[in-house]
């Protein structure tokens, strides 16, 4: 069995995403920051007519977070449990295929949200888990919001 990764990059880190959960990736997107809300979740992007969480990866992983000032050049969006988000990055490569012996448990890379990892190119990546990252964020949202 061979699972689909797409390797994506903020800033200097690299990471995998399963390919499965990408519906498009697009160029630079304008976003409307959403005054209140957690540096997370800083707002929402327009796409096919909707308003789409964006979730900011800088700012989970402790990188620079965005801003009205700052962009990625690439946004994914994603489908998590029927629902849509949209994550900036700042590259995405080709996807790669990978047999199931060579997903490893995280040791070399530590990330929240990933408990697997991946070698491409010499370079050992962790796997994100979206579902695991979309709990926590709707959870700890829910949390400050006194739901």
């Amino acid at each position: 069995m061979s699972v689909s990764l797409l390797p994506v990059r903020i800033e200097s880190e690299w990471l995998l995403i399963h390919a499965a959960l990408i519906q498009e990736i697009l160029g630079a997107q304008p976003w409307l920051s959403i005054p209140h809300t957690r540096r997370e979740l800083p707002g929402v992007v327009a796409w096919r007519g909707r308003a789409i969480p964006l979730v900011d990866l800088g700012a989970i992983f402790g990188l620079s977070p965005l801003t009205s000032k700052l962009s990625r050049p690439r946004t994914l969006i994603g489908e998590v449990d029927r629902g849509l988000l949209a994550i900036p990055v700042d590259e995405a490569r080709e996807v790669q295929e990978f047999s199931s012996d060579q997903i490893r448990t995280a040791h070399a890379v530590s990330r929240a949200h990933s408990i697997s990892e991946a070698e491409v190119r010499g370079l050992i990546m962790p796997i994100l888990d979206l579902q695991s990252l979309l709990v926590s964020l709707t959870q700890a949202h829910s949390a400050d919001s006194g739901a």
